[in-house]
């Protein structure tokens, strides 16, 4: 879902920061302006630059050190204001209400489907990893939920009204139906699937590369989000 948003965002010519974790090849992956991976040369500027201030904090001795993902979430921080970038999406890397991206108060926070997964540190149950999610949700910040489990939903709806967020939810504001993934191609190239996404009283039929229910269902909540960018004055053709 993210770097869907991101892609439509600097298609519709805004300056757009991504930062996602894990990399697959590169850990300059990471950091993205405008899709374009950020350089090696860049990437070590950036460390050079925070570096002293690394230091500084572990030197204050009260927050331990740094990590890795500390670095490279300040990192990217850095390195999207130095673009003066338009718009920014930030990808948690684990959990949220801890998560060192949750230093921003965002313009929407997005809640993608919750199961069992890093439970040492999030917790043994999908109620208490959804209130770690739920973490990422600010005073009146619009929030959008993919497919979450029941027991999941309770959790993040406690933590939305009483942060007077509206929550905008898949299978209610928003949907996905229709998905067809094609056969194959004889000629090796590569198919495409379809579906509908709805949002309230918009449709839209998309096609896409990305293979599987599951992306159909990251193309809903990254429709849905940028819906809700609209709303709030973000120009983005339709």
């Amino acid at each position: 879902s993210s770097v869907m948003m991101a892609s439509v965002l600097t298609a519709s010519g805004l300056r757009t920061g991504l930062f996602t974790s894990p990399h697959l090849h590169r850990i300059t992956e990471r950091i993205r302006v405008d899709m374009n991976e950020i350089s090696a040369d860049r990437f070590s500027a950036l460390i050079e630059e925070l570096w002293p201030d690394v230091e500084a904090v572990e030197q204050r001795g009260d927050v331990g050190k740094v990590s890795v993902f500390e670095l490279l979430t300040a990192m990217s921080f850095v390195e999207f204001r130095s673009v003066n970038a338009d718009v920014q999406v930030i990808e948690v890397g684990l959990g949220g209400r801890l998560d060192a991206t949750n230093l921003v108060t965002p313009d929407v926070a997005v809640i993608t489907p919750i199961s069992l997964d890093h439970t040492a540190v999030l917790g043994d149950t999908v109620p208490k990893i959804a209130f770690e999610k739920a973490g990422i949700i600010k005073p009146h910040v619009p929030v959008v939920c993919g497919e979450i489990a029941a027991t999941a939903l309770e959790a993040i709806k406690a933590v939305a009204a009483a942060q007077q967020a509206p929550i905008y939810r898949r299978g209610h504001d928003f949907d996905v139906t229709n998905v067809v993934l094609p056969a194959a191609a004889s000629d090796g190239t590569l198919p495409r699937q379809s579906c509908q996404v709805t949002w309230q009283d918009h449709s839209v039929h998309l096609e896409m590369r990305l293979l599987g229910q599951h992306q159909a269902e990251n193309a809903a909540t990254a429709f849905a989000t940028l819906q809700v960018l609209r709303q709030q004055g973000i120009k983005l053709s339709a």
